[in-house]
């Protein structure tokens, strides 16, 4: 019913009235979803959640090994 309202009464707006509905409607929705975002921003940092990456199944096993490898390399006299 207020869709059917609005599409009847919108084209007796001028142009310029247009625009700044439309810049009203575009600021609206960019709000809502700024806040959304931020929600799920502040529920994450809030929750238990430390992090994730992609690496060996076995990283925590070999890390001392890693950590060697890597010294190694970054310490190669060559």
């Amino acid at each position: 019913m207020l869709l059917e309202e609005i599409t009847e009464k919108v084209v007796l707006l001028s142009p310029s009235d247009l625009l700044s509905l439309m810049e009203i409607i575009v600021s609206a929705l960019k709000t809502k979803q700024n806040s959304e975002q931020q929600g799920y921003v502040t529920k994450l940092r809030q929750s238990k959640f430390i992090g994730c990456f992609d690496g060996d199944p076995d990283l925590a096993a070999n890390s001392k090994a890693n950590f060697q490898k890597v010294m190694d390399e970054k310490h190669d006299p060559r």
